[in-house]
């Protein structure tokens, strides 16, 4: 089945988009790692930042993605996922002030 890739999906661009953003915030060891990569940061998480996380630690596929198209990843809006990064790691770093 082909991916719709201009579809909107949950709230997220599209179904590519949701998919991976939920994998990375719900894989346990994976949350914890970007938590802390993203707290490291002396700037905003940007597209490349999550697109490094994805490539680095998942291989740049997700397990249920492997029989896809070819190439499903250039539909990812990685800046969207970092916009949602970036929030949470500007809640983090106001509660460290506190």
């Amino acid at each position: 089945m082909p991916l719709d890739h201009d579809k909107e999906f949950n709230g997220w661009t599209n179904w590519v988009t949701w998919s991976v953003a939920l994998h990375l915030d719900d894989t346990e060891g994976l949350y914890f790692l970007y938590q802390e990569y993203i707290l490291g940061l002396k700037e905003p998480v940007k597209g490349h930042n999550v697109r490094h996380i994805f490539d680095t630690f998942l291989g740049g596929t997700l397990p249920h993605m492997e029989d896809e198209e070819d190439g499903w990843q250039e539909y990812v809006d990685w800046d969207s996922i970092a916009d949602h990064w970036e929030d949470a790691r500007q809640e983090a770093l106001l509660v460290d002030r506190d």
